[in-house]
């Protein structure tokens, strides 16, 4: 029986006995079913995501606790930043079949939990649940390349990003179609919904992907998958990475900068990431970190710097955007959905433009350049635009696509042919946590400076556009309330009011909005730019496009039988 075991790793593992490289694969079923299996688990996290951040209001107006709602995001989020990396390498060892199903299944569990919550605690209970499944994520990048061959990397990177495009957009509708149906407790049916996606997601996995034992499943002995986990590095980068992002969540969000719940962790946290940096540069060479990881040029590096980079200047878009074309444009929750919705459209169809320039061209690098440049030009557009720029405010957003997926596709795939096949996990996940760390940085960064913006200009732009007009300065708080608050009633009922006050305390009221989501853009275009100066300097190894595949999910047979056959005809 061990014979035949042996037999099945050396089927699916080894090369055929000419050049892999140089052969075409014909791909089967198989392949396919493990990519529609990734694609489902991304599509699930994603719907499970915007549910989760557009809908996060409506779920604690029926269970309370509104201070604490953003960690109905923040529970999803934490995981994926702080456990990806170690997942990832715990799944070189005991393979990634079992991880995936086991941690998407928590995913089923959290919005189960989360779908029968009659409080803020037990939501955020089963929000935890669903992150976990969230930490997974970056596996689902490296199977897509690794079951395709090299010249097709692209094409697996735009699988899985389009998954998140159709993601975003079913999220969005589902959610406003349920919660316009049946009011706010139709988040209840919106989670149950987010649970049969999961279940779903678990099910084709289960059946679809059955991948042969990878070569460390079999050669280690449990104990030895053990130890050779980096539980120190993983302690202190989990630890560290925790209270980091425990503390700069926090910042105004309630408590402020100075406060104690927020410089304690983010004390507490640098020493032990500087002590994990360290750990891995000086004590250990095949760590979390392994050295090997940085063996062949500076492009890995490079590619987690621009990918922290993505995450933190796409947090605008993500938060920001709906915000600024409601409060500014007075777009209606359907006309913002349909914002959206465009800009995932074009953010699905240009991964797949990338994944179609990059296998007939070979390049990588000038996809990033465009990436960033596009970054730096949409954030510069909207930082432009002002209270008459309506129209505007249609266009501008959609360019956002392009970059995305130019970047996300693009930069996974240079990491992944920058390092080793065997370490193809780890590198995804290392990817993953420097996204989502950006990410949350981004959110504590922006969020200083749109609220310090806001509050040194809303006031004084109304001021200065009604009092002259004749209101009573002892009114201005009462219309700077109703202002914020969209209250019409309140607005009516604020002393002195006339037509002319109203519509002139709106447009300051815009104008104030304006100079704050104006900062928030010009820092993003400012770091789009320094991303890239920094994507000029990735290299570009052509010969990396070829046939190989690094873990087929098919037999040697299968993928080359018919070519070998032919060849061996005399």
């Amino acid at each position: 029986m061990s014979d035949d075991k042996h037999q099945d790793v050396e089927e699916h593992s080894i090369a055929p006995p000419v050049e892999q490289e140089l052969l075409e694969p014909q791909i089967h079923a198989k392949t396919y079913l493990v990519i529609f299996a990734m694609f489902m688990i991304n599509f699930t996290s994603v719907i499970c995501l915007v549910t989760a951040g557009a809908f996060s209001t409506v779920l604690t107006a029926v269970v309370g606790g509104a201070d604490k709602r953003n960690w109905i995001v923040g529970a999803i989020a934490l995981p994926m930043a702080v456990l990806s990396a170690p997942v990832a390498q715990a799944a070189d060892y005991w393979g990634r079949r079992w991880l995936l199903i086991g941690l998407t299944s928590m995913g089923f569990v959290g919005s189960l939990i989360t779908s029968r919550c009659e409080s803020i605690g037990v939501a955020i209970v089963g929000q935890s649940f669903i992150g976990l499944s969230f930490s997974c994520i970056s596996l689902t990048f490296a199977i897509v390349s690794e079951v395709l061959p090299h010249r097709q990397r692209m094409t697996g990177q735009a699988v899985v990003n389009s998954a998140n495009a159709l993601g975003g957009i079913a999220g969005i509708y589902a959610a406003a179609a349920l919660v316009t149906d049946r009011g706010p407790t139709g988040f209840r049916i919106l989670w149950y919904l987010d649970a049969t996606f999961f279940a779903i997601a678990v099910f084709i996995t289960l059946f679809c992907y059955k991948p042969p034992p990878r070569e460390l499943q079999n050669a280690l002995t449990f104990k030895q998958k053990l130890s050779k986990l980096d539980w120190i590095g993983g302690f202190l980068l989990t630890v560290g990475l925790i209270l980091f992002c425990l503390g700069v969540s926090q910042a105004r969000n309630p408590y402020p900068w100075n406060s104690a719940q927020v410089l304690t962790p983010i004390c507490v946290s640098l020493p032990l990431l500087g002590a994990f940096a360290l750990y891995e540069w000086k004590w250990t060479s095949e760590g979390i970190a392994n050295h090997r990881l940085f063996s062949s040029g500076h492009n890995f590096g490079l590619a987690l710097v621009c990918i922290f980079l993505e995450g933190f200047i796409f947090t605008p878009t993500n938060i920001y955007l709906p915000f600024m074309v409601e409060s500014i444009y007075g777009r209606t929750p359907l006309l913002m959905a349909t914002n959206v919705t465009v800009l995932q459209i074009v953010y699905g169809l240009s991964s797949f433009a990338a994944a179609t320039y990059c296998y007939r061209y070979k390049r990588l690098r000038l996809v990033v350049m465009v990436a960033y440049f596009l970054f730096t030009a949409y954030n510069a557009s909207m930082a432009a635009l002002d209270e008459d720029n309506s129209n505007a405010a249609w266009g501008v957003p959609v360019l956002a696509g392009v970059p995305l997926a130019f970047a996300l596709c693009a930069l996974v795939a240079v990491a992944q042919f920058s390092t080793p096949p065997e370490l193809i996990s780890v590198t995804s996940g290392l990817l993953v946590a420097a996204r989502a760390l950006g990410v949350t940085i981004g959110t504590a960064a922006f969020g200083a400076v749109f609220s310090s913006k806001l509050q040194s200009n809303l006031a004084p732009k109304v001021a200065s556009a009604t009092l002259p007009l004749g209101l009573p300065s002892s009114s201005l708080p009462l219309l700077l309330k109703a202002l914020v608050a969209h209250n019409e009633k309140a607005l009516m009922e604020v002393p002195g009011i006339t037509p002319a006050i109203l519509a002139a305390g709106i447009k300051g009221m815009k104008q104030g909005y304006v100079v704050a989501f104006r900062n928030v853009w010009i820092i993003a275009a400012a770091v789009a730019a320094g991303g890239l100066i920094l994507s000029f300097f990735f290299q570009d190894r052509e010969e990396d496009f070829d046939n190989k595949i690094d873990a087929p999910a098919e037999s040697i047979e299968a993928l080359y039988g018919e070519t070998l056959h032919t060849q061996a005809k005399p």
